[in-house]
């Protein structure tokens, strides 16, 4: 059985909320490998790696997401 999309995404909020960024980042990254295409993740992966000060992954999936999705504002704040 292979976890849907959606439940990673709920799943990885899940670990925001409870203050686990390592599963967090963890599960954004599976999301991430598994369709690199999508914002969502790319967004929220580097939100998790800016909190976590990892700057360098933050900017990779950042910007990503702003190549992604040109006009979502929060992903240049």
């Amino acid at each position: 059985n292979e976890i849907s999309e959606s439940e990673l995404l709920i799943l990885a909020e899940s670990y925001e909320k409870t203050d686990d960024p390592m599963n967090q980042i963890r599960t954004l990254e599976l999301l991430v490998e598994k369709n690199p295409m999508r914002f969502k993740p790319n967004h929220l992966l580097g939100i998790a790696y800016q909190k976590n000060k990892k700057y360098v992954e933050a900017t990779t999936h950042l910007r990503k997401a702003i190549e992604l999705a040109p006009r979502h504002r929060p992903s240049y704040d």
